[in-house]
């Protein structure tokens, strides 16, 4: 049986900090909150229009499906 080296990490959990152990080789990757954008509307028609890695959402739905749209605040 090997003995895993671990480190101390903080994580987000609701609107706490806990800390957490995890192994000692672990990426830790902290989130940063992005500016705010300058126009929302403009920013999310691009974003349906011209996504990252998938076609544009017109190209995607066909007659009669349906769409729902989600984010994270």
């Amino acid at each position: 049986m090997s003995i895993v080296k671990t480190k101390t990490v903080q994580a987000d959990f609701g609107r706490e900090k806990i800390e957490i152990e995890v192994p000692e080789n672990s990426a830790v990757i902290e989130f940063q909150n992005p500016d705010f954008l300058t126009d929302p509307v403009k920013s999310t028609v691009d974003a349906l229009t011209e996504p990252v890695g998938s076609p544009p959402l017109a190209d995607l739905v066909k007659p009669g499906m349906t769409v729902a749209i989600g984010f994270d605040d």
